[in-house]
């Protein structure tokens, strides 16, 4: 009878971890704006050692321009 409770508490434990696994995530719609926001940004990851020197200048790059856009937008929101 052990064995029997033992098995079904089984059963139903992975009946019930494989609909979670099932789900697909559900994303509201902020996240969903930032995702296709930011998609096409920033440069592409280096796969081969010698992309490394021009991936560090693309990046520092475009530190630079987001960090003018956000003191522009400092300055736009303090002259208010």
């Amino acid at each position: 009878m052990k064995m029997i409770a033992m098995l079904l508490a089984l059963l139903i434990i992975g009946l019930l971890y494989y609909q979670q696994l099932a789900k697909q995530p559900v994303l509201s719609e902020q996240t969903e704006a930032a995702l296709e926001a930011s998609q096409g940004t920033g440069p592409k990851v280096p796969t081969r050692p010698d992309e490394i020197a021009t991936f560090e200048k693309e990046m520092n790059a475009m530190m630079q321009e987001e960090a003018e856009k956000r003191a522009k937008a400092l300055k736009e929101a303090e002259g208010q």
